[in-house]
């Protein structure tokens, strides 16, 4: 079999929350949920060939007329085989292949906890990323290198 370019090693969940809303009347009020989503790489300053991915989703902090407030984080550990000198093509390719390897990840954790409650739980729906990527700032997503972190 052939292996692709970036390499995926695991990943961790950093920040989890789950905050149900007592106010929240369910005959009253209509379900309004947008989530929001926040996206970094972090390299390794000493290799720029490894990076960690993360990936986060709020849902329920746009108003108070939610029945919950969640949160979930989490880190992708990646680095690639072949030498890439250009970064921004070392950018685009970890936030392509990393973000399609880890936001069923992502999703499946919003989902579990999102489960637990009184109401139905939250499936994001997929995303093609490349339409996503285009219109995101490559400054806008690199965080500093000393965030960087080893899967233990």
């Amino acid at each position: 079999m052939d292996k692709g370019i970036v390499n995926f090693y695991g990943y961790r969940v950093e920040h989890i929350s789950y905050l149900r809303m007592k106010k929240y009347n369910s005959e009253e009020e209509l379900l309004d949920l947008f989530p929001e989503f926040m996206v970094n790489l972090i390299f390794n300053e000493l290799d720029p060939q490894k990076c960690n991915m993360v990936i986060g989703v709020r849902i329920g902090y746009q108003n108070e007329k939610t029945p919950f407030k969640s949160e979930v984080i989490i880190r992708g550990f990646y680095d690639i085989d072949e030498k890439v000198s250009n970064k921004e093509d070392l950018i685009k390719l970890f936030l392509v292949n990393g973000s399609a390897i880890l936001f069923p990840y992502l999703r499946s954790t919003l989902t579990d906890i999102t489960s637990k409650s009184d109401h139905n739980p939250i499936i994001l729906p997929t995303f093609n990323f490349n339409t996503i990527i285009n219109d995101i700032n490559p400054d806008d997503i690199i965080a500093d290198s000393s965030e960087y972190e080893e899967l233990d």
